[in-house]
């Protein structure tokens, strides 16, 4: 559950950065107005637009670490991600933890990419292995005698389950509305 609230996040990061750079682009590069975002050339999506939205993804992994050591799918399962001390991770810890992260799913889509000829086949190949590839960092978890996914063993990271947060009842507060006012 907590990978679908953050892949909902991202895919709306990625969505609105994606967009800023194919407008950007649209008026820098002079293309006109209505003409659609797969006539910009192949060098700006690759290395612009692309690069945009995983920087925007990351930033969003490294504000949410640094600040309160969870994202939002996090929160909701009580995870926190911490560095060896325990404590948030520095924004150098988050960036090398976001990069081990990628490091199997790059591979894979490299791998995918090199065997598959045709463009269509080719698209659905590699992301496919992406995919596979981000499965297998925390396929890893079942292997590793410490249950650390393999990006957390790279970066020297901990993802630990904290204790839920303990709420007084909304009917306990019904009853006694005044006990707060008191404190």
């Amino acid at each position: 559950m907590g990978c679908l609230y953050d892949g909902m996040l991202l895919l709306a990061i990625a969505v609105f950065v994606g967009a800023v750079a194919v407008v950007v682009g649209s008026y820098a590069l002079m293309l006109p107005v209505d003409s659609p975002a797969g006539k910009l050339p192949g060098w700006y999506l690759y290395l612009v637009v692309f690069p945009a939205m995983l920087l925007a993804m990351w930033g969003y992994y490294l504000l949410c670490w640094r600040k309160v050591g969870q994202t939002l799918g996090m929160q909701t399962l009580y995870l926190k991600t911490v560095n060896g001390e325990g404590k948030h991770l520095t924004y150098a810890q988050g960036l090398k933890r976001c990069l081990c992260a990628s490091v199997l799913p790059l591979i894979c889509a490299m791998c995918a990419s090199v065997l598959y000829g045709s463009d269509t086949t080719r698209a659905t190949a590699v992301a496919v292995s992406v995919l596979l590839g981000l499965l297998m960092n925390y396929g890893f978890i079942w292997i590793n005698p410490h249950g650390l996914a393999l990006h957390d063993y790279l970066s020297k990271t901990l993802t630990v389950r904290i204790d839920p947060p303990q709420h007084e009842s909304f009917i306990k507060r019904l009853k006694n509305p005044t006990k707060g006012s008191q404190e």
